[in-house]
């Protein structure tokens, strides 16, 4: 009696073993998350971010204490929200007529640039400028000149670059995100207003190619930098600022590109908002005490061509309009 149990047993394990772990006849195999659920996160979590970030800055009235956190959860969910949106509008065009993003690094880009600005006294009014960046590995190195005689300004700048994430040259990457960190130093002289100014930058920035939230966000990415600035003041009468002044930095983009792999043109163009008020276009005027708190907004647009000829244009809204045209050069990098 127990062999035939013990066959019994062993009989029926045999037979239900094959089925011990399928699914369920009215289970479905797991669905990739609609693109527009992180969207609606980002864009409402940011929404939420901005208003207590904003509402603490004006009911503290901007206290110092606190003004520096307002400030920032202010930018940063602002940034979260209105990349959602701009990537939401994007996501409903044709996907026929989206752009393949950059992801390579050139091995050099030269640039030579002419910048006019209209605003106050300490924008110089029109400006040149050159320029030029070399990569090996995820190292790099930029320097760059320009000046504007006619208000004697002159500035110099070298920036050391790192990325640890994202294409060099030689090896693209799987897409277009990357993470980069840089250290700026520079000197500038404004001979018509009697002062210099020497600083260093400290600059986190990093991009993502939003083809990993979804397909219908192919061919769109989101930027965000953050960071600080130290400068001192010398004055031609021979005074220097008791201490250095330290800035915050913040710059966040929305940017599509242009062109499919194998066209004549490759390139993007990006909207963006930089919080930055001591270069040309200055910060934001209003009225109330947020006069001044915020930075500039601008657009941009790059143009590439096979030959590694191209062209760089922008424009910039703050305290004063700018308008920016370069031409480019560059070694490696289209693809």
């Amino acid at each position: 009696m127990r062999r035939w149990l013990t066959t019994g047993v062993l009989g029926a394990a045999l037979l239900v073993a094959p089925f011990a772990h399928a699914d369920p006849p009215h289970k479905k195999p797991p669905q990739p998350m609609p693109t527009w659920v992180p969207l609606t996160i980002a864009g409402v979590g940011g929404a939420v971010v901005a208003v207590g970030g904003g509402a603490t800055f004006r009911l503290t009235g901007a206290a110092r204490g606190l003004a520096t956190a307002a400030s920032a959860a202010t930018l940063v969910g602002g940034s979260w929200a209105s990349s959602a949106v701009l990537a939401g509008l994007y996501a409903l065009g044709c996907d026929g007529s989206k752009g393949d993003v950059l992801r390579s690094a050139p091995l050099l880009e030269a640039e030579a640039s002419t910048v006019y600005s209209a605003g106050p006294a300490l924008a110089p009014a029109v400006r040149f400028g050159t320029g030029v960046t070399t990569r090996l590995g995820p190292m790099g190195l930029r320097l760059g000149t320009s000046v504007a005689p006619a208000t004697r300004y002159d500035r110099v700048e070298s920036s050391l670059l790192y990325r640890p994430f994202g294409a060099t040259p030689g090896r693209p990457a799987s897409n277009g995100g990357f993470f980069e960190l840089a250290a700026t130093g520079a000197h500038t002289r404004h001979g018509a207003l009697g002062f210099d100014v020497t600083d260093l930058d400290l600059v986190a920035a990093g991009r993502l190619d939003l083809s990993v939230v979804g397909r219908p966000l192919r061919g769109s990415f989101v930027e965000l930098s953050g960071g600080a600035a130290v400068r001192s003041l010398a004055f031609d009468h021979g005074a220097t600022s008791a201490r250095p002044d330290m800035a915050l930095l913040f710059r966040t983009a929305f940017g599509v590109s242009i062109g499919r792999f194998g066209a004549p043109f490759r390139g993007e163009v990006k909207v963006y908002y930089d919080h930055r008020h001591d270069d040309d276009a200055g910060g934001l005027l209003g009225n109330g005490v947020v006069s001044g708190v915020f930075g500039h907004v601008g657009a941009e647009g790059l143009f590439l061509s096979p030959s590694g000829w191209g062209a760089r244009a922008y424009g910039e809204f703050g305290s004063a309009g700018v308008v920016g045209l370069s031409l480019l050069y560059r070694i490696g990098g289209l693809r």
